[in-house]
């Protein structure tokens, strides 16, 4: 049997083709009406008052940062998070300071952030690593705010997700989403910024256009090619619509996961607050320092079930990052919970079947590589 690490859910295929058949038809391909509706839906989902799309979530980052005005201070981000937060950092002209991850959640240390600002401190991103609202978000919040430091919420991996009762994008100054083929909801490759803040609406829709204003001829700011096409924004629409009943699925099959790893000997299920609705981008678990992580990642590797950890080094520790002078082990706690953490795959459309075998396979594997 065969479990691949992630699998876009794309329901009501002919029904897609038939809007993509109509947007090829219309002869408008980008800045068109579906980017529009897509904004307008995804902004009333979120509960924000506006949403952008963009080419990727790299570009609503650097956006983002670009408007925050980062150039010439520090960014801290947390040192657990895939390599575009770093990149784009650097360039929106700053340099990214890496902070602890909480051992629990996985997320960003609000004690870690704390520790990390300076007088050059510019803004935060707060990752809600694995579809798992940072826990401490509405604390790191009421920092940023008294700290007048800009708050970034990365939300690749947390469609959907809620703290409180509020919706991940919603919470700091500004939300970046991604949606990349592997994400909860996709367009192929795709961004969308969310905020409550007009200028930020108005500085993202001209720098995603070469830095327009009224028109292609009138550039008033120094922009990209980051445009979301028609094609991708359908395909967008189209996914959103069926997010929530992909959100409950994912919880449906995580609450499978949970109550078998229950059971099982030398690992251990993260833990997810009462008042957090998890998306589950991925599934991640704790194995304890007996268990031969490598060796059993191969062996799942083996059975057909492409598993692994969610990163598999911290974002410094990159050669790119060592070519450029990033010291190692600047997060000693964040390195150590990465040796021992596992990302289960999860999508929309598991069998049960499937969730047996990956369950069985794995206590097998924790068992024959446990050096206990």
């Amino acid at each position: 049997m065969k479990i691949p690490g992630a699998k876009p859910y794309c329901p009501d295929i002919p029904g897609l083709l038939a809007k993509m058949k109509a947007v090829l038809e219309s002869g408008r391909l980008i800045l068109g009406p579906r980017n529009e509706e897509l904004e307008k839906e995804f902004a009333k989902y979120i509960g924000v008052k506006y949403a952008v799309a963009v080419a990727t979530c790299s570009a609503a980052l650097e956006i983002v940062m670009r408007y925050a005005k980062v150039a010439g201070g520090e960014v801290i981000v947390p040192a657990n998070t895939f390599v575009a937060c770093g990149n784009t950092v650097l360039y929106a002209g700053a340099t990214p300071i890496f902070a602890e991850t909480e051992k629990e959640s996985c997320c960003l240390s609000l004690q870690g952030v704390t520790q990390k600002i300076t007088p050059k401190t510019k803004a935060v991103m707060a990752v809600h690593l694995s579809g798992l609202p940072m826990p401490e978000i509405n604390e790191l919040r009421a920092l940023c705010r008294a700290q007048q430091l800009f708050l970034i919420e990365d939300c690749s991996h947390a469609h959907g997700a809620t703290t409180h009762g509020q919706k991940v994008g919603s919470i700091g100054d500004a939300g970046c989403f991604s949606l990349f083929a592997t994400k909860i909801i996709t367009s192929g490759v795709g961004g969308i910024i969310t905020t409550n803040d007009p200028e930020l609406l108005r500085f993202a829709r001209s720098v995603r256009h070469q830095g327009e204003e009224g028109g292609i001829e009138n550039i008033v700011n120094l922009g990209n090619d980051w445009l979301m096409d028609e094609m991708r924004a359908t395909f967008a629409l189209h996914e959103l619509n069926f997010l929530e009943e992909i959100i409950k699925e994912r919880n449906s099959i995580a609450e499978k996961y949970r109550a078998r790893i229950a059971r099982m000997p030398h690992i251990l299920s993260n833990a997810v607050p009462s008042n957090i609705r998890h998306s589950y981008y991925k599934f991640l678990a704790t194995l304890d320092e007996t268990v031969d992580k490598d060796k059993l990642v191969q062996s799942m590797k083996k059975a057909g079930i492409e598993m692994n950890t969610l990163y598999s080094k911290t974002i410094y520790n990159h050669q790119a990052y060592q070519q450029m002078g990033f010291s190692r082990n600047q997060c000693p706690v964040t390195e150590e919970i990465m040796k021992h953490q596992i990302a289960l795959p999860i999508y929309f459309g598991m069998t049960d079947e499937e969730i047996t075998y990956l369950m069985d396979t794995l206590e097998a594997g924790i068992l024959e590589h446990t050096n206990a």
